[in-house]
Parts: C-alpha cells; sequence; structure tokens
C-alpha cells in the first residue's frame, strides 16, 4: 500500500462516527500494527477525549511493534 493510501485510510477512520472503535478493530485484525501514523492517529483520538493514560497506552503499543517510522512516532509521544 503506498504512503497515501494509508493516510486516505487512517482519514476514512476520522470520519467515522466512532473512530475509536474502528482503531481497536483494526488492530485486533492487526491492521497498522507496523505503521507509526495508525497508533499516532489512534492516540490522538483518545487525547481529544482528554484519555491521556490510553493515549500513552497506544503509542507504547506502537512502540513494542517497532512501528515506522519510529523517530516519528517518538516525536508525537514527546
Amino acid at each position: 500500500m503506498t504512503q497515501k493510501g494509508k493516510y486516505f485510510i487512517l482519514f476514512q477512520i476520522e470520519l467515522s462516527v466512532n473512530p475509536l472503535e474502528v482503531y481497536k478493530k483494526c488492530h485486533a485484525h492487526g491492521i497498522g500494527k507496523h505503521c507509526a501514523f495508525f497508533y499516532m492517529s489512534w492516540a490522538f483520538e483518545f487525547e481529544k477525549t482528554g484519555d491521556f493514560k490510553r493515549a500513552d497506552q497506544v503509542f507504547s503499543e506502537g512502540f513494542k511493534n517497532s512501528s515506522q517510522p519510529i523517530d516519528e512516532l517518538e516525536e508525537a509521544h514527546k
């Protein structure tokens, strides 16, 4: 999948009625497992609701799965 394709999928998730549920289901099926932007977008959804603990858990999952580009994930997690 191209980089544009990945962004398009993340954009579609953001437009869904319940993006947190979509991220959870994608993750359960291994979708986005190694994509840093997947974890960044998912964590951002938690941050929007004020759930910074869950956002941090999502970032941790991204680090554990060696998602790429890791430097982007590290920068977003600061």
